[in-house]
C-alpha cells in the first residue's frame, strides 16, 4: 500500500500524468571519528541527503479517465518541459512527491532527460534525479570577555592598520 497513493506525483507545481518508476536512496556515512555535531549516541554516523530518481510522463493534452480526446495542437508536455528545465536550472529548492514518499527543499541533481519513442511524440517522456537538500541550523551567540568588551568600547581606533608606509 503506497502512503502517498491518493496524491498525484508532482515535481514543484508540475503535476505529473503518470510516475513510471522512482528509485529511492538514503545514504549514511560512518566516520572512524565522531561528527562535528557531538553527539555521543550515533555521533559516528552522518546522514547524507536522500536522492529519488524519477521517471515519469506528461501527455500533450490532459488525458481523464474515460475521455477520448485527440491530440491536436497539444503543447502541454512541450510546457512541462520548459518547467523542468527551469526548476532544474534554478537556484530555488522544491518539493518532489511520489508514489511512495515526499522530498522537501529539493534540487536537481546530473542530468534531467527529455526521451521520445516513434509515435509517441505527444508524450514527454523523461527521467531525472533530484536531491534533497539539508539546512543546518547553527545558533551562536557571542560570549565576549570583560576585557575585550572594555577594549572594544574604549574608542581605539583600529581602522587605519597596515595602511601605513613603512620606511
Amino acid at each position: 500500500m503506497a502512503i502517498f497513493s491518493f496524491k498525484r506525483p508532482s515535481i514543484g507545481p508540475l503535476v505529473l500524468d503518470l510516475e513510471i518508476g522512482s528509485e529511492h536512496r538514503v545514504g549514511v556515512e560512518v566516520t572512524d571519528n565522531p561528527t562535528e555535531d557531538g553527539r555521543v549516541s550515533g555521533g559516528f554516523k552522518q546522514v547524507l541527503p536522500r536522492r529519488v530518481m524519477v521517471r515519469g510522463a506528461i501527455t500533450a493534452q490532459l488525458m481523464l479517465p474515460g475521455a477520448a480526446i485527440p491530440f491536436v495542437d497539444g503543447t502541454r508536455h512541450f510546457d512541462a518541459w520548459q518547467l523542468l528545465k527551469q526548476l532544474w536550472t534554478s537556484n530555488d529548492p522544491f518539493d518532489v512527491v511520489t508514489h511512495a514518499d515526499k522530498y522537501k527543499n529539493c534540487t536537481g541533481e546530473g542530468e534531467l532527460v527529455w526521451t521520445t519513442d516513434p509515435g509517441d511524440e505527444n508524450v514527454l517522456l523523461f527521467s531525472g534525479t533530484f536531491k534533497e537538500l539539508q539546512f543546518g541550523k547553527v545558533d551562536l551567540k557571542p560570549n565576549p570577555v570583560d576585557s575585550a568588551a572594555l577594549a572594544a568600547s574604549e574608542g581605539t581606533d583600529l581602522g587605519k592598520q597596515g595602511t601605513q608606509e613603512v620606511a
